[in-house]
């Protein structure tokens, strides 16, 4: 699995690329399409994406994409075999007895021999079709968006450019979406929460000297009145507040 995702990973950002070049705007949807369907789909790309001044296209749309299909196809099961050889070795290296081996080696040719038919099948299935349908058509470039247009000037290096560019803007409206997810949370605690407790308000009193020593503070209701002391039960009379 794998190999076949490094592979038409690969096809599928130089499939993009050379989309740019020939300034086909659906290039983008063909290579995401290539990254996960791999052969099926860089077979169309391949026999419908714009011609350049220099190029021509001979048979058909049917005959191209089966000839492209058959080549991807032995691409494909090219890099399957030799991804299935080194596993195979690697299971052989750590037998521990010559049983063990020739157990490994056995599976390898009927692994090899299934693979072989695998391709086989399919291509020359593909092959027969395309030579059954193909017809005398010619197409001369430049077509398409390349008509009226020079072609592009995009390369590895504006691809990687334009990866990071797009990476680092994901990553900045992530930054601000979670900002504001945090700040509405905030909101919507403070909003929630039950209100501070008050500290009960201390009334205001005044304080006042009986002859007998005592100290005493009274409301301020009683200003300029007289009471009882409580030390001495003697008058008390409270100062009046001053105007």
């Amino acid at each position: 699995m794998l190999f076949y995702l490094a592979l038409y990973i690969g096809i599928a950002i130089w499939l993009f690329i050379d989309s740019k070049k020939r300034l086909f705007e659906q290039g983008k949807w063909w290579a995401i399409a290539t990254a996960i369907l791999g052969p099926v789909t860089a077979p169309i790309y391949l026999a419908i994406r714009p011609l350049k001044s220099t190029e021509k296209r001979e048979g058909g749309r049917a005959w191209n994409i089966l000839r492209n299909f058959a080549l991807f196809w032995t691409i494909t099961m090219f890099v399957a075999g030799i991804a299935g050889m080194t596993n195979a070795s690697s299971v052989a290296a750590g037998a521990s007895n010559e049983y063990e081996e020739a157990g490994a080696a056995i599976g390898m040719a009927l692994g090899m021999g299934l693979l072989f038919f695998a391709w086989l099948v399919p291509m020359m299935g593909a092959v027969a079709l395309g030579f059954f349908l193909k017809t005398s058509d010619i197409e001369q470039g430049p077509t398409g968006p390349l008509v009226d247009a020079k072609e592009g000037d995009y390369s590895l290096k504006n691809f990687v450019d334009d990866a990071k560019s797009k990476l680092l803007n994901a990553v900045e409206k992530a930054k601000g979406i979670a900002n504001d997810l945090k700040a509405k949370h905030q909101v919507q605690s403070n909003s929630t929460s039950p209100p501070p407790l008050s500290t009960p308000s201390t009334e205001t009193r005044i304080p006042a000297s009986c002859q007998c020593g005592a100290k005493v503070k009274v409301k301020v209701s009683l200003a300029g009145k007289t009471v009882k002391c409580p030390k001495c039960d003697g008058k008390l009379t409270i100062p009046a507040l001053p105007e």
